[in-house]
């Protein structure tokens, strides 16, 4: 397939990090063996066409955050005049927010829209709070259902994302249900071992998080919960990068943490298996999420999880069944469910059990975009 793609690529990794786009078309389910793609995205720093190989050529667009409905605008524009000299099969947007920018390609030239949905945009800003930020958040919810309604084909990977493009009124037949492409995970038992001499992790028990190191992800609370857990034979890992690694290692060093946290920094996927394994328990303390990948991840390691009670993380974890949630505004609460998890060996057992059983189903419902299409084509 030939396929055009919005994308926001504030750190530019489209550019400067190919395997790591590569490994999240794979994750979307696109064949990288065949297809090949046309993108337009936001960034920082360049502007105009770079042909990078014979399968990806982007257009460059410097917009800060703020411009981004003239992002859409122009992208708008520009994807209508490149499908004028070659026609793509599909136009494939990561959000229905982002869809918007297809619409020409839709109404003048008859080009599918598919719309990925594994995150409300409106309501990760919403989560940031202030005012200005939830009246952002009213005029983005406006665009992610004027999106919705113009896509073609929705691909939730939640079903509370489902439920919400059903408020929407959005026709049941162009909803797919699918889960994320399962994860190939690679265990290699010597690195394993390397990464825990390495950390100083014998005989500590540890906690586990994955995240993007940003306000959303609830960081902070995190840090307060492991604060108020007195076991210094308790290591907390943190993977990931972001706009506010400086002042989570400053709140960190404030509370007595710096000997008990370990800021891994941006852990390439297909090396973040030795981390599951390693750990004790997983825990993701985020605001907001659409269905997350690393609850699964952590599921598919038989590792019991404890999550903030939101609905992208209720997809996955049922309390005291499948994991064990939290008040994601309560330290308290947090430090007290990763206490029962590490002091109960019987506990931490079931739920890792009963958390695996639950996400080896949730991967059974997994479907390409060659496999929708095609479905897509035999309804015509």
């Amino acid at each position: 397939m030939f396929v055009f793609i919005i994308s926001r690529d504030w750190r530019n990794i489209y550019l400067n990090d190919l395997d790591s786009f590569k490994a999240k078309l794979l994750r979307d389910g696109f064949n990288l063996d065949k297809d090949k793609f046309f993108i337009v995205s936001a960034n920082r720093r360049y502007l105009g066409y770079k042909k990078i190989d014979q399968q990806f050529a982007v257009f460059y667009l410097l917009c800060p955050q703020i411009l981004m409905p003239l992002f859409l605008k122009i992208a708008a524009i520009i994807f209508f005049i490149q499908a004028i000299g070659q026609k793509p099969d599909i136009c494939y947007a990561t959000t229905p927010f982002f869809a918007l920018s297809f619409w020409p390609c839709k109404y003048f030239l008859k080009i599918p829209v598919f719309c990925n949905f594994v995150s409300s945009v409106s309501e990760i800003v919403r989560q940031k709070g202030g005012l200005k930020r939830k009246i952002a958040a009213k005029i983005v919810s406006g665009c992610e259902f004027l999106g919705a309604k113009m896509a073609d084909v929705l691909m939730p990977n939640g079903q509370w994302l489902k439920q919400k493009l059903l408020n929407w009124r959005v026709s049941a037949s162009k909803i797919v249900f699918r889960s994320v492409r399962p994860p190939q995970i690679k265990i290699n038992p010597a690195q394993t071992g390397e990464l825990r001499e390495a950390h100083h992790l014998s005989g500590k028990k540890v906690i586990f998080t994955a995240a993007r190191l940003e306000k959303e992800k609830n960081l902070e609370v995190a840090l307060r919960a492991l604060a108020e857990i007195k076991d210094n034979d308790i290591a907390w890992l943190l993977a990931g990068s972001g706009s506010q690694e400086a002042a989570l290692k400053k709140i960190a060093g404030e509370l007595g943490l710096s000997d008990r946290v370990i800021f891994l920094g941006y852990i390439d996927h297909t090396n973040i298996w030795p981390y599951y394994e390693l750990c004790s328990v997983f825990v993701l303390a985020s605001l907001s999420e659409g269905m997350p990948t690393v609850i699964l991840e952590a599921m598919l390691m038989r590792k019991p999880v404890v999550a903030s009670n939101i609905a992208g993380n209720r997809e996955l974890v049922s309390h005291q069944a499948t994991g064990l949630l939290f008040n994601p505004v309560s330290a308290s609460d947090l430090a007290e469910k990763v206490n029962q998890v590490l002091s109960d060996v019987d506990l931490a057992d079931r739920l890792a059990a009963a958390g695996r059983a639950k996400a080896a189903e949730y991967v059974e419902q997994y479907q390409n975009i060659e496999q929708i299409y095609q479905c897509f084509l035999a309804k015509l």
